[in-house]
């Protein structure tokens, strides 16, 4: 008896610990690709067909606008849109490609941000130091 609960007990220790970690960009299908630029690492989302990650396709290439939100948003119900666009008619025929923004964690719960999607630092409660640094046109 007391093994049966020690097991129920580790069982669901590591559900709840699952569950409570941040989901990462490929629990949505995307490959992560870090690459350096000046001195910072830059975070890319590629999204492919399934089974097509290696075919060559031309490069659908998504330039998020200027607030700092994550590039993947969620909620219990899963992902949104990134693009109001249907994803499967568009990778019939391209990698879709989307760059993160610096400071800025590349997914993020809805329910855990701020109006409008937006990260801010939990500590100061404003965009990351990273993140106002390099959010100029420029650098983009």
């Amino acid at each position: 008896m007391l093994t049966r609960i020690l097991l129920l007990f580790v069982f669901l220790s590591n559900a709840l610990a699952t569950i409570a970690q941040p989901k990462k960009p490929a629990d949505f299908g995307y490959r992560h690709l870090r690459m350096r630029y000046q001195r910072d690492t830059v975070d890319i989302l590629v999204l492919s067909k399934k089974g097509e990650e290696l075919t060559r396709k031309p490069v659908f290439f998504f330039a998020q606008g200027s607030l700092p939100r994550p590039v993947i948003l969620y909620d219990d119900k899963g992902p949104y849109r990134v693009i109001p666009i249907q994803m499967d008619t568009l990778l019939a025929r391209y990698h879709f490609v989307v760059v993160g923004k610096p400071g800025i964690p590349l997914t993020g719960d809805v329910r855990q941000l701020g109006p409008g999607a937006t990260y801010t630092d939990p500590k100061t409660g404003v965009p990351p130091v990273a993140f106002c640094q390099h959010n100029y046109l420029e650098y983009y």
